[in-house]
């Protein structure tokens, strides 16, 4: 019998009080390694095998090697392991360098494809950068990096702000690549018309993640103790709220499991009012309509049900603020709900739960299934204002059920919060204050809409007219030649301006021509006529 697959990155963590006791404990469990690979079809290759001494007390420290029979494993100040460099005293710098050296080498790589005059469209170079320099430039980043956060009582920043710094350069030249902008534009405007957020701000984001991703192990995990120990960690001291996220057991499902109940997705909303209805007209069944909703920026649960007897029974449950909770969870905590109307109705027949929310059904029976359709039936219309009046606060006296912030919930909060900032620091630059004369937007996708299907030499003329930074006299010369001269008043290009004012029917304004992205084909036209810029004639 053959394997085809190997085994590796095996590894052994010994925590003691000296150096002395880890080689120690290391000793015996390369012993017990060796004899269990007689038995097996396994063979240690320890020539490879890499010992480091992990301590920060220079005085405690010892480079004492490691015998294995015949094989001396000396002990050294770095190894790698799983792709991240673990030095002795955990500083990460090794990583760091290596990070940065693989993120620049991939953008010089980006390089040869594109230059503001020629090369790859900008959705192209964007989604370069996007799915395959930012996860080289920033795996295993999360390990290493501390959030950047004001210190109390003071304006300086504590974290690592070093790091998100030389990250940053490189997601300088990224952007320029994607926008084609001069080498003198400023970083946040070409990171507002690329929709690249800023690298403090992504980076901030990734640790939250990974907060959130700790606090959420179940207590059979081998690191949910050092979690807890750990409360005070600079992860959960940026992030308090990640503390309160909820458990999630990785519990493996057989491949062979079926549900315990029977599920169905309607093909169209035709056909799911009409199974609704016939399940309505059925007395032997109990007919009971779930819903989850976010109102007013609160997240509530309902189901309703009326009974043989004609007796109605509801169940709302306020889940807590849209912040916290999603309208997903809404809608699966309203299926429990409706499980405790079937177990007090006490109905001997069938019960049929109706909920609208294709999701939630396909999760609980965790099979795929053709999408249905958004069933406008009496019942879930009730159990939707039933849901929005959860949503308020109004939750029944009779559902004693408590919920922890899910992460899916904190990690989306987190984006937002993110976008957020993102806006307000773009609102509070020069430059934003500067390109409020013709847009107003805040940083988002919107933007991408300039450049969509466009050429490079039109996005990098876009971009160059919306930031001022263009081969222009007041740009080259310090002459008064800006932007709006060149495209509003200049008398040199008197006749191209009439037709493009012609063609537009309307007055022209820098609002008009760089804030709408429906103008954009005539803007360029109304360039290329000029021939005031040699190497772009091919924009259009």
């Amino acid at each position: 019998m053959g394997c085809d697959d190997f085994i590796s990155a095996p590894n052994a963590l010994p925590l003691s009080a000296s150096i002395t006791e880890n080689l120690q404990q290391l000793s015996k469990l390369m012993e017990k390694s060796l004899a269990w690979s007689e038995t097996h079809a396994c063979k240690f290759d320890i020539k490879k095998f890499q010992l480091v001494h992990f301590t920060r007390n220079e005085r405690r420290y010892d480079a004492a090697p490691l015998q294995i029979g015949q094989i001396t494993v000396s002990a050294s100040e770095t190894a790698t392991y799983l792709g991240l460099i673990l030095d002795r005293k955990l500083r990460w710098r090794q990583q760091v360098e290596k990070a940065i050296g693989k993120g620049t080498a991939a953008v010089l790589a980006t390089c040869r494809l594109t230059r503001p005059a020629f090369g790859m469209p900008p959705q192209f170079v964007r989604s370069i950068y996007v799915s395959v320099v930012l996860p080289k430039a920033l795996y295993g980043v999360s390990v290493c990096y501390e959030p950047i956060r004001q210190r109390e009582g003071s304006t300086r920043m504590k974290g690592s702000v070093g790091t998100a710094t030389r990250l940053a350069r490189l997601q300088r030249t990224a952007t320029r690549l994607i926008t084609g902008a001069l080498k003198t534009t400023a970083t946040d405007a070409m990171e507002f018309h690329a929709f690249i957020p800023p690298m403090r701000l992504r980076l901030n984001q990734m640790a939250h993640s990974a907060a959130v991703r700790l606090a959420s192990l179940p207590p059979s995990h081998p690191l949910s103790k050092h979690v807890n120990w750990c409360s005070t960690h600079y992860l959960f001291n940026a992030f308090p709220e990640a503390c309160d996220t909820e458990t999630i057991h990785a519990t493996p499902i057989r491949r062979t499991w079926v549900p315990d109940f029977s599920w169905r997705i309607a093909d169209s909303t035709e056909k799911g009012i009409e199974e609704a209805e016939a399940l309505q007209r059925d007395t032997s069944t109990l007919v009971v309509y779930s819903d989850g909703s976010g109102y007013e920026e609160h997240v509530g649960a309902a189901a309703i049900a009326r009974d043989c007897r004609g007796k109605l029974h509801t169940r709302r449950f306020h889940l807590g603020p849209a912040s916290n909770h999603t309208v997903f969870e809404g809608e699966l905590v309203g299926t429990i709900l409706a499980l405790d109307i079937a177990r007090a109705a006490r109905h001997s027949g069938p019960v049929a739960i109706l909920l609208d929310n294709q999701a939630a059904i396909t999760a609980l029976a965790t099979r795929p299934n053709n999408p249905g359709q958004y069933l406008d039936v009496e019942g879930n219309e009730m159990a939707d204002s039933e849901a929005k009046t959860a949503a308020t606060g109004g939750a029944s006296s009779n559902t004693p059920l408590t919920r922890r912030h899910p992460a899916a919930a904190l990690r989306a909060q987190e984006k937002t919060s993110m976008r957020g900032r993102w806006s307000k620091q773009w609102a509070d630059s020069r430059r934003g204050v500067k390109q409020r004369r013709f847009d107003t937007r805040p940083p988002g996708r919107t933007v991408l809409r300039f450049y969509k299907d466009r050429s490079r030499q039109s996005a990098s003329i876009i971009t160059q007219l919306r930031t001022g930074h263009i081969g222009l006299n007041a740009f080259l010369h310090r002459i008064h030649a800006t932007v709006s001269h060149f495209l509003l008043s200049c008398p040199r290009f008197r006749d191209a301006r009439h037709i493009l004012r012609t063609t537009l029917k309307k007055p022209l304004s820098l609002r008009l021509l760089l804030g709408s992205p429906a103008h954009t084909s005539s803007l360029l036209q109304f360039i290329q006529s000029t021939k005031r810029f040699p190497l772009y004639h091919t924009a259009v």
